[in-house]
C-alpha cells in the first residue's frame, strides 16, 4: 500500500514486535512495537495499523487452512469439531475482506478524508477507517504473493514442530504437525497469557492426546516450540537496544530543498 519501508526496516519491525511480544499478553505488545517501528520509518499510524493487519488476516487464514486440510486428511483426527474452527476462520477473514474491498470507495471519500484534530475518540475512529481503507485496498498481486508467504511460513513452522518432535523419539507426521501448529498459533493469539506461557503447553497436550503422547512428552514439545520465539525475541531485543529508526519527519526538508 506504498508505506516507505525497505525490506530490512520491515524484518527488523518483526523481530522487535517479537521482543516486546514477551511482555503482554497476546499480540498487543508486538503490534504496538509493530506500528511504532513503522512510524519512525516514516509511515502513517493508520497505514500502519493497515498494513499489520492485513498481515495478521492473511497469516491466520492461511495456518488455519493448511491446519483444517491437513486435520481431514490425517488418520489420528477423531473431533471434527477441531476442523470446523479451523476453517471457519479464515472464511469470516475472507468474507470480511472481500466486503472492505467492495465498501472501501465508498468510505475512501466521506470520513477517510476528514480532518480530526480533536477528540481523541474521534481520532481513534479516523485512523481505523483509514487503516480499513489500507488493509482493503492492496494490489491483488501482492496480495496472492502475500499469500504465497504464509503458506510457506505454516509448511516451515510444521518442519520445526516435526524436528522438535524427532529430537524427543516422538512419532508426529507432517500431517499431523501442520494442524498442531495452527492450533498452538490459535492459542498464543489468545489475550490470557504472557507469550503464550501456559496456553501453549495445554494446546499441545489436548492436541497430542488422538495421537498416544503422553503429557510429559507434550510439554517438553511444547517448551521447544517456545524456545524458537525465544530465539526471534533475542534477535528482537538486540535490534531494540542498539538499532534507533530515524523519523520520517527528516525526509521533508530533503524534498523541499529538492524543489528549490
Amino acid at each position: 500500500v506504498g508505506l516507505p519501508l525497505t525490506r530490512m526496516q520491515t524484518v527488523d519491525a518483526m523481530f522487535v514486535a517479537n521482543f516486546w511480544s514477551l511482555v503482554l499478553p497476546g499480540i498487543s505488545a508486538g503490534s504496538v512495537a509493530t506500528v511504532y517501528r513503522y512510524s519512525r520509518y516514516g509511515a502513517s499510524i493508520a497505514a500502519g495499523v493497515g498494513v499489520l493487519s492485513a498481515s495478521r488476516a492473511i497469516e491466520l487464514a492461511m495456518f488455519c487452512a493448511l491446519g483444517a486440510a491437513a486435520f481431514a486428511w490425517s488418520p489420528h483426527q477423531s473431533n471434527t469439531q477441531v476442523v470446523i474452527a479451523l476453517c471457519s476462520v479464515p472464511f469470516f477473514i475472507l468474507s470480511a475482506f472481500i466486503l472492505a474491498r467492495r465498501f472501501a470507495v465508498r468510505v475512501r471519500g466521506t470520513r477517510a478524508e476528514r480532518r480530526i484534530r480533536f477528540q481523541f475518540a474521534q481520532k481513534m475512529v479516523d485512523i481505523a477507517t483509514r487503516a480499513w481503507i489500507a488493509f482493503s485496498s492492496a494490489p491483488s498481486k501482492q496480495l496472492v504473493a502475500a499469500t504465497g508467504f504464509a503458506l510457506t511460513q505454516g509448511v516451515l513452522d510444521a518442519a520445526s514442530v516435526v524436528a522438535f518432535a524427532w529430537s524427543l523419539n516422538l512419532d508426529i507426521s507432517w500431517r499431523d504437525a501442520l494442524w498442531i501448529n495452527a492450533l498452538s498459533y490459535l492459542a498464543i493469539l489468545l489475550p490470557i497469557s504472557l507469550a503464550g506461557l501456559g496456553v501453549r503447553e495445554v494446546t499441545i497436550i489436548i492436541a497430542l492426546a488422538p495421537l498416544g503422547i503422553p503429557k510429559e512428552a507434550a510439554i517438553a514439545l511444547a517448551v521447544l516450540m517456545f524456545s524458537a520465539t525465544l530465539l526471534n525475541a533475542l534477535i528482537g531485543g538486540v535490534l531494540q537496544l542498539f538499532v534507533q529508526p530515524r523519523s520520517g519527519v527528516a525526509l521533508a526538508p530533503r524534498a523541499a530543498s529538492t524543489k528549490e
